[in-house]
């Protein structure tokens, strides 16, 4: 109690004497009062005396009491009071209330301050060297230039309160509520913010060494130009937290979370971010060199321009993750995540991507001479020759295999499972596949001349601008696979199913086909000059636009084929079926259509000049004003065929059936006409008829 009153005494003096407490005018402490006071805390006078001397004080109105009544402890409350100019180093102040009071230039060194709410107080200037103010209430204060060595604020609220250009060294803010302070241009070191919440507090342009901010929350933080090295940052949160330009040489990020926080222009020199998430950040034109980013998650981030090079980002989750224009030379991204990646004009040269996956990612112009790629995923990946060339690939044959550009030439490859590979640009030609499954894969630009492929299933892979000229494709199955544009030139294709295929622009001149279904497929535009097809179904196939020029058909269906602008030069048709075909227009140049149905069909203005169409049937077809001339019909079936306005003349009509046709305005003359049967035509105007 002796040392409250004393510091009342301090406090009075200075607030009812102008000149301050360091005056020593006696008229006004006379000396016996001030020698008193001294003994008396010394334990050398009775409380009596001193009580005889504070009476004395108030009857001389030195000192003056509201409410008598109240007696001393009254006197401890400073709310409104001036305190200036005093040190209360090492007392106990414990009892002692500063609400409302402004206290500058006080030295409260080694003092306990626990607890206390200085939330109404103003402070100035004051010392709080080895002060504990833990659990206390400093909220809203200006502490801007001051020096905090060895202050203790465990706990302590210091929302709003301003630090810029302070020092602070060594002291211990552990679970403070720092929130929405200016911290900016300090010089901290050696200090403890471990769980201080921090959230958007600015710390900008500080020089922070040796700090400990493990477990703190720094939320929307301002950390830019920084040098925060050699502090911990242990699983910190720094979600959205802004540390471009900061230096952070040996600092530890370890299990820091970083989601969306911006770190651009940084060199992270010898920095820690073991199991850090940098997920949906920035850090752009960073310098990210000879790191270990081993299992990070950087989904999401932008590190367009930065270098990463000689870096370990070894099973790191980089979906999404936007590396263009970085430098990313001999770096390791084995088993790393990289889908929907961008890497636009990057470096990737003698980069690490075996067992990686970058489907859907974006190399566009990307460096990526002597990568090695082994068991990478390309899946929808754009890729060029140029692109492939300097790949360093280990060409590992098994299911899901990276064989993009590999030399599979002249292999045998039997009885394995190589479904879903990913095949451009490689070289299989004249190599052998019996029994192996390739479904799924992708020959994009590959090279299967003279390849075999023997009961091999190639169901739903892709063969876009891929060259099988002179290959042998027996059983193998082709479900679901778009065949348009490849090149099937001298090939042998037998026992396939091709159904419903998409084989637009296809070569098969000079192929053979043999035992093929494809019922429905689209062949607009294909060529096949010179073909042999036997024993084929091609019904409801579209051929439109397609050259069949020389082809030779036999034993096949081709009914209700589209035939639309088609060319059929020279072809011979032996036992076909080409029922319900429209050839109306056509120019048919030394066709030879055999045995063959071509029943319901519409010849119309057909322009089929000394043609051989013997032992065939045209029952019911439309033939009207169709060029003939010359043509032979011998042992034909014209049953109700309308052959109104043709041209027949010179025709060979030898045992042909013209039973109810229609031979109006037909011509016959000069025609050859023996056996034939002309039972209940229509020969009104027709020239030459019997």
């Amino acid at each position: 109690m002796k040392h409250e009153i004393l510091v009342f005494f301090f406090v009075v003096l200075i607030s009812t004497v102008p000149s301050g407490f360091a005056q020593t005018n006696s008229e006004i402490f006379p000396e016996w009062i001030k020698t008193t006071i001294k003994f008396w805390a010394d334990g050398l006078v009775s409380d009596t005396e001193f009580k005889n001397a504070l009476e004395y004080l108030i009857e001389n109105q030195i000192i003056s009491i509201d409410d008598n009544s109240q007696g001393f402890g009254g006197i401890l409350s400073y709310y409104g009071k001036i305190i200036s100019g005093v040190s209360f180093v090492g007392m106990d102040l414990s009892d002692v209330d500063f609400r409302g009071a402004t206290i500058s230039d006080v030295n409260f060194s080694g003092t306990d301050l626990s607890g206390r709410d200085f939330s109404t107080t103003t402070l100035r200037n004051v010392d709080f060297t080895n002060t504990n103010l833990s659990d206390s209430n400093l909220s809203n204060q200006d502490f801007s230039n001051m020096k905090l060595h060895g202050t203790i604020l465990k706990n302590s609220v210091l929302t709003g309160t301003v630090f810029d250009n302070s020092e602070i060294k060594d002291v211990d803010f552990t679970n403070a509520n720092l929130e929405n302070t200016s911290m900016e241009n300090i010089t901290m070191k050696n200090s403890i913010l471990t769980n201080a919440n921090l959230q958007n507090t600015s710390l900008s342009s500080s020089v922070i060494s040796q700090t400990r901010f493990d477990e703190t929350i720094l939320k929307n933080a301002n950390l830019q130009n920084n040098d925060i090295s050699w502090s911990m940052f242990d699983n910190a949160d720094l979600t959205f937290a802004d540390l471009s330009g900061s230096k952070l040489e040996k600092t530890n990020f370890r299990l820091v979370n970083f989601n969306g926080a911006t770190i651009n222009d940084v060199h992270f020199n010898e920095v820690v971010l073991d199991e850090a998430n940098l997920s949906n950040s920035k850090i752009m034109n960073a310098n990210l060199s000879q790191m270990k980013l081993n299992y990070l998650d950087l989904s999401g981030s932008n590190l367009t321009g930065s270098d990463v090079s000689n870096s370990f980002f070894v099973g790191a989750n980089l979906q999404n993750t936007d590396f263009d224009y970085s430098y990313a030379s001999n770096t390791d991204f084995t088993e790393a995540d990289l889908k929907n990646s961008q890497w636009k004009n990057a470096d990737l040269t003698y980069a690490n991507l075996t067992n990686s996956d970058l489907s859907f990612a974006t190399l566009d112009d990307a460096n990526l001479t002597n990568s090695t790629v082994t068991n990478a995923v390309f899946k929808d990946v754009s890729l060029s020759l140029t692109s492939i060339e300097g790949f360093l690939n280990d060409c590992v044959i098994k299911p899901s295999a990276n064989l993009i550009g590999c030399d599979l030439s002249g292999q045998t490859i039997s009885e394995i499972q190589m479904n879903n590979s990913d095949l451009r640009f490689a070289d299989l030609s004249y190599s052998l596949f019996d029994n192996v499954d390739l479904s799924n894969s992708n020959f994009e630009n590959a090279n299967l001349e003279g390849v075999q492929l023997i009961d091999t299933n190639l169901s739903n892979s892709i063969f876009k601008d891929t060259n099988l000229q002179n290959s042998t494709l027996n059983r193998v199955m082709l479900s679901d696979t778009a065949l348009n544009n490849i090149n099937l030139k001298d090939s042998s294709i037998s026992n396939v199913n091709l159904i419903d295929a998409d084989m637009s622009g296809i070569d098969l001149s000079f192929a053979n086909l043999n035992s093929v279904d494809m019922t429905g497929s689209i062949l607009t535009g294909a060529e096949f000059r010179y073909a042999v097809i036997d024993d084929t179904i091609a019904k409801y196939a579209d051929l439109s636009g397609s050259n069949l020029d020389f082809v030779h058909i036999t034993n096949s269906d081709f009914s209700k084929v589209r035939l639309h602008g088609v060319s059929l030069n020279e072809i011979t048709f032996d036992n076909v079926d080409f029922k319900h075909v429209d050839l109306t227009g056509l120019n048919l140049k030394n066709v030879k259509i055999t045995n063959s149905d071509l029943s319901d069909s519409i010849l119309s203005k057909i322009k089929l000049v000394d043609g051989n169409l013997q032992h065939s049937v045209f029952s019911n077809s439309e033939m009207k004003f169709a060029n003939l001339f010359g043509t032979d019909f011998t042992n034909s079936v014209m049953i109700g065929t309308d052959l109104e306005g043709s041209i027949l003349a010179s025709a060979i009509l030898v045992q042909t059936d013209f039973t109810e046709a229609n031979l109006s305005l037909a011509d016959l003359s000069d025609s050859k006409i023996q056996y034939s049967v002309f039972k209940d035509v229509n020969d009104d105007g027709c020239e030459g008829c019997p």
